[in-house]
């Protein structure tokens, strides 16, 4: 359940980074010494590599997410947000055993170029 939580809805959206060679996407070279700004929500809805990404699937396995990063730009703190959220939620269903959703869940709301919404969403 936390690890479709922080895929769903990463606590960070986006890092910024310097290339250090070029790098090439498609026909668009971005060159070595250049900012860049990976969008790490974005690639938690990648429907390349999740199926039905924009559904929050509590049991979804696996669940190989970058809400913390990956590699040596792993969170330090991962291991103990993840611990947090484990014993907050026993915590929370502990105490009250009947907890449950009132109603439809909110959905994010798109937003356009301006920040404003826009007409699909």
């Amino acid at each position: 359940m936390i690890e479709e939580a922080l895929r769903y809805d990463s606590p960070g959206q986006g890092l910024i980074r310097v290339t250090n060679v070029d790098v090439t996407f498609g026909s668009t070279t971005i060159p070595a010494g250049s900012q860049v700004m990976p969008l790490v929500g974005s690639a938690n809805r990648d429907p390349s590599a999740w199926s039905d990404p924009d559904a929050l699937v509590l049991d979804r396995s696996p669940n190989d997410h970058l809400a913390f990063g990956t590699g040596i730009h792993l969170c330090i703190g991962a291991s103990l947000a993840r611990m947090e959220g484990r014993i907050a939620l026993e915590t929370l269903f502990s105490r009250w055993p009947g907890v449950h959703c009132a109603g439809e869940p909110e959905t994010h709301q798109q937003s356009g170029p301006t920040g404003t919404p826009d007409a699909a969403g």
